[in-house]
C-alpha cells in the first residue's frame, strides 16, 4: 500500500505539484492566430509564470475566460480553450499550491476543456498530452484516484506519442512522467533523463517564434538540469540551467531555486 499511495503522489507531481514547476517558463511564446487579445495574454501569462507570479498568472486565465467567452465561432474558441487549460496547468504548480477545493476546479476546466477540444479532433497531439498533465493533477493524494486516472493519463500520452512522437511538449510531460514514478512502476532518472534530452534536441530544432503553443523549451532544459543534478553529474546540471539563464535571466524557479542547491 505504501508503493501504491508513493505511485499515486508521483503521478500527481509529475506535472509539477509542489515543485515550483510554475517557475519553468518558456521564453518565447506566440499568440494564437495572433489575435492582438491573445497575444497579450500569451505574453502575460509568459512573465508572470517566469516571475512564478500566482496572482498574475491567474489574472491571465480570468482574461482568457473572457475572451473565450465572446468567442464567436469554434475555430476562434479551440486555441482559447487550450490557452486556458494550459493556464490552470500552471496555477497548479504554484508554491503554495492551490488547496484542495480550488486545486480540484482548476483541473477539472482544464480537463472540460481539453476535452472539448478533443471532441472535435481526437488527434490534437498538444491537446491529448496536456490532458494526460491534467490527469496526473487530479490524482491529488487519493490511491482511489490513482488507480483510475493514473490508467487515463497513461492513455492520453500514449495518444499523444502515437499522433507525434516528436512533439516536444509530449516528450517533456512523459519525461516528467517518467521522472516521478517509482522504478517498480516505470519510473527512473535514466529513463527521465532520455525523455527529457530528446525533448531538449526537439525543441532546439523548432523555431523559438513558432506559433502557438511553443512554451516548454525552457522547461526542457530546467528538468533536464534537476535530473543530471539528481544523478551527481553537477558540471552538466550547470550547463543546463545556464542555458535557461541565458534566455531569461530572470527566470525565478532556476535562478532561486535549482541554482543555488547545486553541489559547489
Amino acid at each position: 500500500m505504501q508503493s501504491m499511495k508513493h505511485f499515486v503522489a508521483s503521478l500527481a507531481v509529475a506535472c509539477g505539484l509542489g515543485f515550483g514547476w510554475v517557475g519553468a517558463a518558456e521564453a518565447q511564446v506566440t499568440a494564437p492566430r495572433g489575435d492582438p487579445e491573445s497575444a497579450a495574454i500569451v505574453d502575460r501569462l509568459r512573465r508572470s509564470a517566469v516571475a512564478g507570479d500566482a496572482e498574475e498568472i491567474a489574472a491571465a486565465r480570468d482574461a482568457t475566460r473572457r475572451l473565450l467567452q465572446r468567442a464567436p465561432t469554434e475555430e476562434e474558441r479551440r486555441p482559447l480553450r487550450y490557452l486556458l487549460a494550459y493556464a490552470n496547468w500552471r496555477l497548479l504548480g504554484t508554491n503554495p499550491p492551490p488547496d484542495g477545493n480550488e486545486r480540484d476546479a482548476l483541473a477539472d476546466e482544464a480537463e472540460s476543456m481539453l476535452a472539448a477540444n478533443l471532441a472535435g479532433n481526437e488527434a490534437d497531439v498538444e491537446a491529448q498530452a496536456l490532458l494526460g498533465a491534467v490527469y496526473g493533477m487530479k490524482i491529488g493524494s487519493s490511491t482511489w484516484r490513482g488507480m483510475t486516472l493514473g490508467r487515463r493519463a497513461g492513455r492520453a500520452l500514449d495518444a499523444a506519442r502515437a499522433i507525434d512522437e516528436r512533439n516536444p511538449r509530449f516528450l517533456l510531460l512523459r519525461g516528467l512522467d517518467i521522472y516521478h514514478r517509482p522504478a517498480m512502476f516505470g519510473g527512473g532518472l535514466e529513463r527521465a533523463e532520455r525523455w527529457f534530452r530528446a525533448a531538449v534536441g526537439f525543441f532546439a530544432a523548432q523555431p523559438s517564434d513558432a506559433p502557438w503553443p511553443n512554451w516548454g523549451r525552457l522547461d526542457a532544459h530546467a528538468w533536464l538540469g534537476r535530473t543530471l543534478a539528481r544523478l551527481g553529474d553537477v558540471d552538466a546540471a550547470r550547463e543546463q540551467y545556464e542555458k535557461v539563464l541565458e534566455s531569461e535571466p530572470d527566470h525565478a524557479f532556476v535562478r532561486d531555486f535549482l541554482l543555488p542547491r547545486l553541489e559547489p
